[in-house]
């Protein structure tokens, strides 16, 4: 059974070690590739250390939504003639296995159901250098983060929307039973939360003049509310 994981990476030296972590734990057989959107930072020296492969694609400094939509859909198929496609954002791990995949596909699955959900952590820094990401419970259930991100190809091919919150998957289509927890790692702290909406602010100028990704905002308060939003809703998982 072959699994292929595409991971969208845009200056994540401090994410990409975790992520991959948890993607080589769960799915050791797979293969991962980096789509980087020209990092500055030693995400592209992390991901081939750990021996992922590296394919760059340009926005022309911007996080460019409508070219998302392609790297998301198509740019993947380059790379797979078939099998399972975990198609994702560095900061979405999904719970599931190499066993649950095998076990899935006896039974003809062809798309995981999955079951968004918020991981709130507690970090005092920017950094989240004083927290591990493996050992926070707490979180929330976002029915706008249950991302059909898990497929067989070319059983299926994906089309995603703005986001990947949307698809519309073509071919053979055979939902899950079982849900799977999609554990989206946004609300690290406060500082972070912060830091990391000014740095898509400043990416994302022609989506907002498009009306996409109007909630990253350069405005410390509005992101400190944020992060105390989630984390009045968050509780032990």
């Amino acid at each position: 059974m072959q699994v292929s994981i595409f991971l969208l990476c845009y200056n994540e030296e401090l994410m990409l070690p975790n992520t991959l972590k948890h993607y080589k734990t769960r799915f050791p057989n797979a293969s991962i590739t980096i789509f980087d959107n020209y990092s500055t930072d030693r995400s592209v020296e992390i991901a081939k250390a750990a021996g992922c492969r590296v394919i760059k694609y340009d926005s022309k400094e911007q996080q460019d939504e409508k070219l998302l939509i392609w790297v998301r859909s198509h740019l993947w198929k380059d790379f797979v003639e078939k099998g399972w496609v975990i198609m994702c954002d560095m900061d979405e791990w999904l719970d599931a296995t190499e066993e649950d995949l095998k076990a899935e596909e006896a039974k003809g699955t062809t798309i995981l159901m999955t079951q968004g959900v918020n991981m709130v952590g507690e970090s005092k820094v920017a950094d989240y250098s004083d927290i591990d990401l493996f050992e926070i419970k707490k979180g929330y259930l976002d029915d706008n983060m249950s991302k059909r991100i898990c497929f067989q190809y070319p059983a299926i091919s994906m089309e995603f929307w703005y986001g990947a919150h949307k698809c519309f998957p073509q071919g053979r289509i055979q939902y899950s039973q079982k849900t799977y927890f999609l554990k989206h790692y946004d609300f690290l702290g406060p500082e972070y939360l912060v830091a990391k909406h000014k740095r898509r602010y400043e990416r994302n100028e022609v989506s907002r003049m498009n009306g996409i990704n109007q909630h990253y905002m350069n405005e410390r308060e509005k992101s400190l509310q944020i992060y105390q939003a989630a984390l009045s809703k968050a509780a032990m998982l």
